[in-house]
């Protein structure tokens, strides 16, 4: 086998690795990052849901039977409710009234779809890269 050969072989093994590094390190961050995503959004569901349980204490508001959209972005204080420790922490009264249906398994499919698709591209690309050397 001559030089030009070994160093040949030698540059598609580092391509390989040069690939399988970002594919690693985006395989942990995809399922990580959406995991993470996903639990906040059922964090946010589930204060949604106890102000609808508390809807007696909300304060009161000038609103006819339904919601208008005048009234959809009126906020409401999960904190003075008994929802949330936060002090920033709002929704409308109308999101708090009828809280939308959450799918946490949904919700982390939406949120993983990208990012594999961008860890697929960058692993794909890199050796592509390297052999058009």
């Amino acid at each position: 086998m001559s030089a030009s050969q070994r160093v040949s072989r030698d540059f598609h093994r580092l391509a390989v690795l040069s690939a399988v590094i970002p594919l690693l390190l985006g395989i942990v961050y995809s399922l990580w990052s959406p995991y993470q995503a996903a639990n906040d959004e059922l964090n946010r569901h589930h204060k949604l849901e106890c102000a609808r349980e508390h809807a007696a204490l909300w304060p009161p508001v000038t609103t006819s039977s339904e919601f208008d959209d005048e009234e959809k972005d009126i906020p409401l204080d999960l904190k003075s409710v008994g929802c949330s420790d936060r002090d920033d922490d709002t929704v409308s009264y109308a999101e708090a009234a009828n809280p939308p249906e959450f799918n946490w398994w949904a919700s982390y499919a939406r949120h993983i779809a990208p990012i594999l698709a961008l860890t697929a591209a960058i692993s794909l690309g890199t050796p592509i890269a390297w052999s058009a050397r």
